[in-house]
């Protein structure tokens, strides 16, 4: 007999898992139709490494376009009940130090959805993109330009 999770409960394979082989630790996607006050519990499956800054306190980060939209509030850690454990699915293709084979981990989190309507993102981390790191070293260049000694 095939058991179904809540309906509140949903399981996600880590993109990073499929499309490159030797990392599959972040993860970034959306939801929408939310329903504003619903909770949900997010799996994050096929995570590799062992230690994770799950376990050290890290959590996911959020963004909704409406908190965006109402109150310019941007990426936030605004998940709980975050736990980082080992699952029953084995990495075969993958052995340790010690000729162990190494197994995948779940990563799972809950999130209250603040509006109804929404589209609110996931990700590991707070993303980074290409334009910001052009940024920060065009605002290194200027202070080296204009005589920084340091920066």
């Amino acid at each position: 007999m095939i058991r179904r999770p809540p309906r509140s409960t949903h399981c996600i394979s880590s993109a990073a898992s499929d499309v490159y082989k030797r990392q599959s630790q972040w993860f970034y996607f959306a939801t929408t139709n939310t329903v504003k006050d619903n909770v949900v519990v997010f799996n994050v499956l096929n995570c590799t490494k062992f230690v994770g800054l799950f376990r050290d306190g890290m959590r996911p980060v959020v963004f909704s376009e409406l908190e965006f939209i109402d109150r310019k509030i941007g990426w936030v850690a605004d998940t709980f009940n975050v736990t980082y454990v080992k699952n029953n699915v084995i990495k075969s293709s993958s052995v340790n130090e010690k000729g162990e084979v190494q197994p995948y981990y779940t990563l799972r989190f809950s999130y209250k959805f603040k509006h109804t309507g929404d589209r609110v993102y996931f990700a590991y981390c707070r993303p980074y993109t290409i334009k910001m790191h052009l940024a920060l070293l065009e605002r290194i260049k200027g202070q080296l330009l204009a005589g920084a000694s340091y920066i």
